[in-house]
């Protein structure tokens, strides 16, 4: 087995005698895609983590060189990869879905078949939208108007969904994290009726989940640099397993440095927002059925499976 095959095995041991000689440039967004970096940002000697406005400057500072590394939804770095000619890898999974339906308290959801003469909200054109088609179509319930399918409407944001149900305009929505903690904070009329992590896990026949973010790398960065990259690895896997076995100390540093998630909810938020540290050699299956179930429902803009160089090893 060479030295980089076991990068999530043999990093502790060595992390030790590295020599770096600065800290390795992290961008993030605010929000749960930061969450994950939360236990790493006081090592300043080690990492130093820069803002950015949103996904796409985030891509942006990649292509450019202003980072060494970020957490990305996977379509974004897949398009990176490609766009670039490979000037990116993919290093790990950092979290997995985290969808719920949420509907009033009073209704008899249980269910998606459930949903079937209802209308479902949702917001986004990206992976939710092929999500939604594809578990729909798993579980062969149609979608459309009349009492046989399930009325897909697509909002401008979570938050409006949860306003039409609060409203009584629609029936159901489907949320992630942490929209489907504060929609449940502030409304104690809404319940979470559908888990579609359960939902998934059911069709698969195993707990296998769905990556939706993933930690990349500059390319030159991960070759010429392997040790700082090990160091970010080790840092990044600690930080996730603390993360998991204290969601609430975990939400208190979130609010420490101020990472855009209410306090009040920053609690549930990280305990239910699947944070994982897998490397992506392990999690190419998974990237895989991202990749399907995002192009479910679509016509243009499809997203291809990333040749092996995009997994770094």
């Amino acid at each position: 087995m060479t030295k980089k095959a076991c990068v999530f095995l043999s990093v502790i041991f060595f992390a030790s005698h590295f020599v770096i000689s600065e800290p390795s440039r992290i961008g993030y967004v605010k929000g749960m895609t930061a969450v994950p970096f939360v236990y790493m940002m006081p090592e300043t000697d080690k990492f130093e983590f820069i803002e950015f406005s949103g996904v796409s400057a985030l891509v942006e500072g990649m292509k450019n060189g202003e980072i060494d590394a970020a957490n990305l939804p996977v379509n974004a770095a897949v398009s990176l990869y490609e766009k670039t000619s490979g000037a990116v890898v993919c290093i790990a999974v950092t979290q997995n879905i985290n969808y719920s339906v949420i509907s009033p308290a009073e209704s008899n959801v249980s269910s998606l078949s459930d949903l079937v003469g209802k209308k479902l909200l949702y917001s986004g054109n990206g992976f939710t939208s092929g999500f939604i088609s594809w578990i729909l179509g798993r579980n062969d319930i149609p979608s459309g108007q009349g009492e046989n399918g399930i009325q897909l409407e697509r909002t401008e944001s979570e938050a409006a969904a949860v306003t039409h149900l609060a409203n009584g305009t629609a029936d159901a929505s489907l949320l992630s994290e942490p929209a489907v903690s504060a929609a449940l904070s502030v409304n104690k009329k809404l319940r979470k009726c559908v888990d579609l992590q359960d939902a998934y896990a059911s069709i698969n026949g195993s707990r296998k989940s769905v990556p939706v973010t993933v930690l990349v790398a500059r390319t030159q960065f991960a070759e010429k640099s392997y040790d700082s990259l090990l160091l970010v690895v080790q840092h990044l896997e600690n930080s996730v397993s603390r993360i998991q076995r204290s969601p609430l100390k975990a939400a208190a540093s979130v609010k420490k440095y101020s990472l855009g998630i209410q306090p009040a909810v920053s609690g549930n938020a990280v305990a239910h927002g699947n944070f994982v540290c897998r490397s992506a050699k392990q999690s190419q299956p998974e990237i895989a059925a991202y990749i399907e179930i995002y192009n479910s429902g679509r016509t243009e803009k499809l997203l291809s499976m990333p040749d092996k160089r995009f997994f770094f090893q």
